[in-house]
């Protein structure tokens, strides 16, 4: 993964979130996501809330959408793990928000260390019944982002999108 390939991800999807009117973002720190997380800490526009765990991030983003607000939730993929319940929650109270995780099932996962965080994501996404879409090109970012949000608020429900490790490193 080289620096500027990584930046220059980071610079699209971030501003793919400020477009879609994303005003908090929540995060824990994650190597794969950081370019979007340090953004989010360098703009004076974005509240940037940096959580202790995934399940807290969810919860602190379900207040942010239960008070009308916008929030993503931009985490590592295998915190997904940890946030299935909190998640159904979130889908039984019709909290809209939008969650960012690492790490698609099988795509440009060339490193055996995220063996676990490649198997959650989806799957705890699936079984939470939160509908989402995974982002192979980062040329897809800003209509994937504005739709996903558009779908979060109007049926008022979490919407994640998984990056493709391809996406982040190339």
């Amino acid at each position: 993964m080289t620096e500027r390939a990584t930046n220059q991800a980071g610079a699209v999807i971030y501003q793919a979130l400020k477009d879609a009117g994303i005003k908090v973002l929540v995060y824990l720190p994650d190597s794969s996501c950081y370019p979007i997380q340090k953004r989010a800490e360098d703009d004076s526009e974005m509240v940037a809330i940096c959580c202790a765990r995934e399940d807290e991030g969810v919860a602190i983003a379900g207040g942010v959408a239960f008070g009308g607000g916008k929030a993503a939730l931009v985490v590592d993929g295998s915190g997904i793990g940890w946030s299935a319940y909190i998640l159904s929650e979130c889908l039984q109270y019709r909290l809209p928000m939008l969650v960012l995780c690492s790490h698609s099932e099988a795509l440009g996962e060339a490193r055996e260390y995220h063996n676990v965080a490649r198997v959650m994501s989806e799957p705890v996404l699936r079984a939470a019944r939160i509908p989402y879409s995974v982002l192979m090109h980062v040329e897809d970012a800003p209509m994937m982002i504005k739709q996903s949000m558009r779908t979060a608020i109007g049926q008022k429900i979490p919407v994640g999108i998984v990056l493709a490790s391809c996406v982040m490193e190339d």
